[in-house]
């Protein structure tokens, strides 16, 4: 009938719109995967592209500390000479303090080539056969054979002899690190300030105890003057903080099984001590020892210079702070310096120039570049 004929015709169009419906579903489907696919890449590219804005921040965060390290003091003088001057600075090069100088030296002798002078950067190993003297004699007869103008090494160097030899010579001599023999008439010397890295440790070591707590204090032969100057000084700042008590003073030889064993020792005796100040180069072997004691955390360790292995310790928690003393500085400046005075007749700010110094604690650390 009729009826049966509309029903049959409306049922057709049904299934037919159901179909339609069904296949306007799976696009809308796949559709959909499609947008939550691209979603998923965006939303991981947008994570990647956030860690590496994350990197690049890092990134620009260390080469601002590193251009701070080349932010130095003294530049070239523009004044030019008829004939190129030329110098030589020898230092050691055997650990990470020295390994500065090197770096300080030879970003002069790029700053020298630009303003038409010339300098020459010596290592001296003592991981090779030759020994000191004859490492430093090699190279300081050569300067003189070929017309150098000035030399420079550290003032604990073993070369009285030779440094009057370039002196008589016509070359000017000067020092770095610390003082030479007076008998040697260098133009001028740089080094650190032998009292400010005891009183900078000193305040530090207040601070962090609030002024009151007990103190022991690793030092070395006090008749070598770096330690005595930094004992001294550290002992001279400490009486301005009535509650620190120091409550034992330990001789320390210069290797590590001595330091290693003299901090336990100390540690043992002291069950009440809260920081222990180093004077001499083996803080690291200090810090080994309250490691392995079981103190790290709870006495910390004041000292001086600074190198991955130091810097290692203070991330620990167990160094609490270390002085640096300019390093790049050191190979750095003496260069710039004795060149302005020689090609510029530029004096000297004085017979002796204090280099700069870095405080470095768990504050500043992780934007250190060494």
């Amino acid at each position: 009938s009729d009826k049966y004929v509309v029903i049959a015709k409306n049922t057709d169009e049904t299934k037919e719109k159901a179909n339609r419906l069904f296949d306007t579903s799976n696009a809308i489907s796949e559709s959909t995967s499609d947008i939550a696919a691209v979603s998923e890449e965006v939303a991981a590219e947008s994570n990647e592209i956030a860690s590496y804005t994350e990197k690049l921040g890092d990134m620009l965060t260390s080469i601002h500390g590193l251009l701070g390290q080349y932010n130095t003091a003294i530049v070239p003088s523009a004044s030019k000479m008829a004939k190129q001057v030329k110098i030589m600075l020898i230092s050691m090069y055997d650990n990470e303090f020295w390994y500065g100088v090197g770096r300080g030296a030879n970003y002069a002798a790029k700053e020298l080539a630009l303003a038409g002078g010339y300098a020459e950067f010596v290592p001296i190993r003592t991981d090779i056969d030759k020994g000191m003297d004859v490492q430093v004699a090699e190279p300081l007869n050569s300067a003189m054979q070929r017309g150098f103008d000035g030399v420079i090494f550290p003032g604990w160097m073993n070369t009285q002899g030779l440094a009057v030899k370039a002196i008589e010579n016509g070359m000017k001599v000067m020092v770095f690190n610390c003082d030479c023999n007076p008998d040697i008439k260098r133009v001028a010397c740089l080094c650190p300030d032998p009292a400010e890295p005891g009183m900078i440790s000193a305040q530090s070591l207040a601070k962090d105890l609030n002024k009151s707590g007990n103190v022991a204090i690793l030092h070395g032969d006090l008749e070598i003057g770096s330690n005595a100057e930094r004992y001294d000084s550290f002992k001279k700042e400490l009486k301005n903080f009535a509650g620190i008590k120091v409550v034992d003073e330990v001789l320390i030889d210069d290797n590590d099984e001595d330091v290693y064993n003299r901090t336990m020792e100390c540690l043992r005796n002291n069950k009440d001590v809260q920081a222990l100040f180093i004077t001499n180069g083996f803080p690291c072997v200090a810090a080994k020892a309250m490691e392995d004691s079981g103190k790290a955390g709870k006495v910390h360790l004041y000292a001086f210079d600074t190198d991955p292995e130091i810097v290692s310790y203070i991330k620990k928690g167990i160094i609490a702070c270390t002085v640096g003393q300019d390093s790049f500085g050191q190979g750095h400046d003496p260069i710039i310096w004795l060149y302005n005075y020689i090609a510029a007749d530029e004096p000297f700010p004085g017979d002796i120039i204090h280099c700069r110094v870095s405080v470095v604690d768990r504050s500043n650390v992780d934007s250190l570049i060494i």
